[in-house]
Formats: C-alpha cells, structure tokens, sequence
C-alpha cells in the first residue's frame, strides 16, 4: 500500500510514517520545514519528504493520503487528493485500518506523562519477549525512534 502524510514532520506524523514503513507500506510525506528530531529520523528511515506542499507531490498516486492536522479543506493538497479521488484518512483511522487489527492495543492518555508511559510500556513489553508495536509521541532513548513495529500481539 502506498500513502502519502500531509504534515510529516510532526513528532507523531514521522513516527507513523516509520511504522508504516516497518509494516511494509510505502510512505512519503510532505511538510514546511523539518527539524530534528523527525528530520533525523525520517532521513534515517529512508523516507522520502517533499519539502513544501503542492499538487505535484500526490503524482505518485498513493492509495491513502493523511491529512494531519495543520491541514483545512482548502489545503492544496488535500484539494488535489479529492480532484483525484485518492482516499483521505486521518491518522487515527489509517492506524486502526493497518496496524490495530487483530493486536491488543494499549493506549496511554493524560495531561502530562504519556511520552514517558508510553516508553516504559513499550520498554517492559520488550524485555519481558512480547515483541510489541509502539508509537511514541517522542524519541524514546531507549528505543532511539518514536516507532516499532513488532510482531507480537500488541
């Protein structure tokens, strides 16, 4: 499956674009400006940006285009998408749609923490031999990339 994220360079939009590409997807994505630490690990991971948006950078006819949430209605992009009738998903539902099914999915909610949780969650599954998929609103140290795409049940 091939999908295109608007908005690549936000710390949750690079790190689902990582684990898109784990799962064996093609991604590219489009943004302003990128900055570490999405830079840095989108450039790791091999995953083409186009810097800027436009039209043009839908012309390799993606299955799925996400649109994050810096994007309106009018927003090139996800004008040409619909000029093309090229399937809009948001970033949750593309999630439930690939990686959500038939895995237990733990979910790390609040104020202040998740980030933290979250690593220490994904960190305790792994060395108790659970092999999980993670998404991470950060660079986790210990994971060294705010994705994993295991192959265990969560």
């Amino acid at each position: 499956m091939k999908v295109h994220l608007i908005g690549i360079g936000g710390t949750g939009m690079g790190a689902f674009a990582g684990l898109l590409q784990e799962a064996g997807h093609d991604v590219r994505g489009s943004d302003t400006q990128l900055f570490p630490p999405m830079s840095t690990q989108l450039a790791a991971a091999k995953i083409p940006v186009f810097e800027g948006f436009a039209a043009e950078n839908l012309d390799w006819e993606p299955d799925f285009v996400v649109v994050g949430n810096v994007c309106g209605r009018e927003h090139v992009e996800v004008v040409a998408a619909q000029a093309r009738g090229l399937a809009l998903e948001s970033f949750p539902s593309l999630l439930e749609k690939v990686v959500l099914p038939e895995r237990r999915a733990l979910v790390v909610a609040g104020t202040h923490g998740k980030t933290t949780t979250s690593s220490l969650l994904t960190w305790m599954l792994q060395v108790a031999g659970q092999q999980p998929s993670a998404l991470v609103g950060g660079v986790p140290i210990n994971l060294g990339r705010g994705y994993l795409f295991g192959r265990g049940p969560s």
